[in-house]
């Protein structure tokens, strides 16, 4: 389809695919059981007038209360994922199979860190793509509004108020937020 059309076109392949229901089931599952509360709750923040994407403020009171919270959940995915027994491969568990794969198909390493080589990248080419690639995200600088012993003090102040349920993790938003005011 690319070779004859080409890349710029907008094709897509559609129709059932049994080659990715794993990934799609993979992602559906991170959906539903991690990224969905999050995406609630900020969702919910946004339309009470709550939280304003276009504000530094907001933004660092959003990493500071919910990076952690994120990060903290989809460690537990991560490991209850990996340890899931899939019914099509004899109730193995990914980590399982992935075991058994690299005993039965081991990487070579090299001996030393000396003889890995670091890959070539073409950077005319790789610049050549400016403004124009699909999908990319680009992520500002982001100047943190405090100093060291300022964030010390609000990461104190927020730990004395944690809480595991969505209104907690909302106050605790809240709380960040007005601290920066």
């Amino acid at each position: 389809m690319f070779n004859v059309r080409g890349t710029d076109r907008g094709s897509f392949m559609s129709g059932k695919s049994v080659h990715n229901q794993r990934i799609e089931r993979l992602w559906r599952d991170v959906r539903t059981c991690v990224t969905s509360k999050y995406y609630n709750t900020l969702h919910s923040l946004e339309m009470d007038g709550l939280l304003d994407v276009s504000s530094r403020g907001d933004l660092f009171a959003v990493h500071m209360t919910f990076l952690p919270k994120l990060k903290g959940d989809l460690e537990a995915f991560v490991e209850g994922w990996n340890n899931h027994h899939l019914r099509t491969e004899r109730n193995r568990t990914p980590e399982r199979l992935w075991h058994t794969g690299m005993m039965l198909h081991p990487i070579n390493q090299p001996e030393n860190l000396e003889d890995i080589q670091e890959p070539e990248v073409d950077w005319d080419v790789a610049a050549d793509y400016g403004e124009d690639v699909d999908g990319v995200v680009v992520v500002p600088e982001f100047q943190y509004p405090l100093n060291e012993q300022q964030r010390a003090e609000l990461q104190c102040l927020m730990d004395e108020n944690e809480g595991q349920t969505e209104e907690a993790t909302r106050n605790q938003y809240l709380l960040c937020r007005a601290y920066l005011v």
